[in-house]
């Protein structure tokens, strides 16, 4: 580093301005009390030949003494001795320009306070032109104290008293009540204090280490060390989340764009937890990724969906999971197979919706204030049906799952989840997003949950491997939490969907009821009608002929039992079972060749 100073500057006025011109930055962190400035220069060879060590590294000079210290409307400045220079060439420099002096500068400062102190202590009186006495005091200016603040802090509360126990953050041992003002200050209650000038607060901390403030003011100093706590917590929280959100978004590329807020409390990004986009094969685990075969129904985005019958989900015996708008039709407990790498039709396929777990979702991961930790909402709305994401992590063999269980039984916390699809039994794997996980990490439990967990093979097509995939079970509203069961597994989907498929069963042998238009419930069966129908109900469908007489919403009107003059009698199903053609709600022939009989019988029961 070159440098250049005149050694014949030697007013006050003159190295301050010589200083103010000389703010270069520097590297070395030496161990000796070093001086680094393009404001320092040589007056001579022998000058410049003293200056230099073979420890001190070119650019930098030794502090000797720190001789002097003003404070005026140039700033602070010291007034520096150095070593192997003569004082001639002493120089004017601020703070900032000293490094490494942390020692020079403490023995300065109480050398400096002493001083101040004994002029204090001082009983000389001047007489002042009125008459009066003034005691004579020649305090030259003290400089801040040179030790770190949270030093300085703790020597204050060492005189004054700690923060009283409620007030402390236990879980970081500092002194100050920041959780508590946390809180008030999200509240706006501490927020909207006035913040003192660092100088007035340097200064009270110096006066209440030496024990000169009244009650009144420690209590006001106090509660200005909170907000310098809450505000420093603040920006370092900030900051800390902010480098958590750009880093997820990297992973993620954007796809879902995810955002991350807490309003809530000091909780930052969790330690050792890894975000991932795929599953993470733990020891002895191999999850393939080619797949032995795919389809070849077209490179149309509706191919799969219109050649369904011949797609990926039907050749492995399954339904075709999806609307034409990639919405899951299926229930929870069906499994759903995509399009693979295999395939001949592109990503814009009706079957090819969970995949690799991109989507264009927006979602936020936010602390919650009812005690849940963290959370996941969604910053749009999302239809039901809609894919949201995938649940990831480790994937362990059952042995290793059931070991890693007991230990976060103890600690009440745990994010496995098994991979029981195929077998409830002896499932050979589960997923533990404890370490490694994505935004379904966050994702909190509920036992009316908007998420669905689904099992979806697409590239990797073990039985005992499958993605679990969420989708949304109602339509979710802008800024909803995301919820799903943590105690519904793939093997309880399985049986609920069994017995769903029951209840359907049930359901087409059974006749449910339907409200017309004018409010008259009609009972409807399918190929099977219920043991008895009300007469009146069969004479209105005889007389009103129609190719689907059932489509009871199209009817303009209704006949009601007391219109007729008869109670609601019935008949057997065996004088109404051939009425209708299976499957279709027609009237068969032999309904229209007895239409009249049924019709007089009716018509006969009405008039007696």
């Amino acid at each position: 580093m070159n440098v250049n100073t005149s050694p014949d500057l030697d007013s006050t006025e003159q190295s301050r301005d010589r200083t103010s011109s000389s703010e270069s930055g520097w590297d070395s962190e030496d161990d000796k009390e070093t001086f680094s400035n393009e404001s320092h220069e040589t007056s001579s060879t022998e000058s410049t030949a003293g200056s230099e060590s073979s420890e001190i590294p070119d650019g930098e000079w030794e502090v000797e003494e720190i001789v002097d210290f003003v404070r005026d409307d140039f700033g602070e400045h010291y007034h520096v001795k150095w070593k192997d220079w003569d004082a001639d060439e002493n120089t004017w420099e601020t703070r900032k320009n000293l490094r490494n002096c942390e020692t020079e500068l403490l023995r300065f400062y109480r050398k400096r306070k002493e001083e101040a102190r004994q002029a204090l202590a001082c009983t000389e009186y001047v007489e002042l032109p009125n008459g009066k006495r003034r005691k004579k005091v020649g305090v030259r200016s003290v400089p801040l104290d040179p030790r770190p603040f949270d030093v300085r802090v703790q020597e204050f509360y060492d005189v004054s008293g700690k923060l009283a126990e409620e007030d402390i953050l236990l879980e970081d041992k500092i002194v100050v009540g920041f959780q508590k003002a946390f809180q008030e200050c999200t509240n706006k209650s501490l927020s909207d204090k006035p913040r003192w000038p660092l100088e007035k607060v340097n200064k009270f901390i110096e006066d209440g280490a030496d024990g000169k403030l009244s009650n009144e003011d420690v209590k006001a100093l106090k509660d200005q060390l909170i907000l310098i706590e809450v505000d420093s917590r603040n920006t370092s929280l900030s900051t800390d989340i902010e480098k958590w959100e750009k880093h997820i978004n990297s992973v993620t590329g954007g796809r879902p764009k995810i955002t991350i807020v807490n309003e809530v409390d000091t909780s930052g990004p969790p330690i050792g937890f890894e975000f991932r986009n795929e599953y993470v094969a733990g020891d002895g685990v191999s999850i393939p990724t080619d797949p032995p075969l795919g389809c070849d129904c077209g490179n149309d985005p509706t191919s799969c969906y219109d050649g369904r019958s011949k797609c990926c989900a039907v050749k492995s015996g399954c339904k075709f999971a999806y609307t034409k708008s990639k919405k899951v039709k299926v229930r929870q407990g069906n499994p759903i197979y995509e399009c693979n790498s295999k395939c001949k039709c592109g990503p814009e396929c009706a079957n090819r919706v969970v995949q690799d777990g991109k989507s264009d979702h927006k979602l936020c991961i936010f602390r919650t204030s009812n005690g849940c930790g963290w959370g996941v909402k969604s910053l749009k709305s999302i239809k039901k049906g809609t894919f949201v994401t995938l649940y990831v992590g480790e994937v362990i063999k059952s042995d290793e799952a059931e070991r890693r269980g007991k230990d976060y039984d103890e600690v009440g916390c745990t994010y496995l989840f098994d991979l029981d699809f195929n077998d409830t039994d002896n499932f050979p794997y589960s997923v533990d997003a404890s370490k490694y996980g994505n935004v379904a990490h966050f994702i909190n439990h509920s036992c009316s949950p908007n998420l669905g967990v689904y099992a979806v093979w697409v590239d990797c097509l073990d039985v005992n491997l499958p993605k679990l995939a969420m989708f949304a079970l109602t339509d979710i509203r802008k800024n909803e939490e995301l919820t799903f069961d943590y105690d519904l597994q793939l093997s309880e989907s399985k049986s609920q969907s069994e017995e769903e498929n029951e209840k359907e069963k049930v359901e087409k042998e059974t006749p449910a009821r339907k409200k017309t238009k004018s409010g008259v419930v009609m009972e409807y069966f399918g190929v099977h009608l219920m043991n008895k129908l009300p007469r009146t109900h069969l004479y209105f469908l005889l007389n009103w002929r129609t190719p689907d007489p059932f489509e009871v919403e199209s009817l303009p009107v209704s006949i009601t039992g007391s219109s007729l003059g008869v109670q609601a009698e019935e008949l057997p199903l065996s004088l109404i079972r051939g009425l209708l053609v299976p499957g279709t709600g027609s009237f068969s022939a032999d309904c229209l060749k007895c239409h009249d009989l049924l019709r007089g019988a009716v018509v006969d029961s009405a008039s007696s």
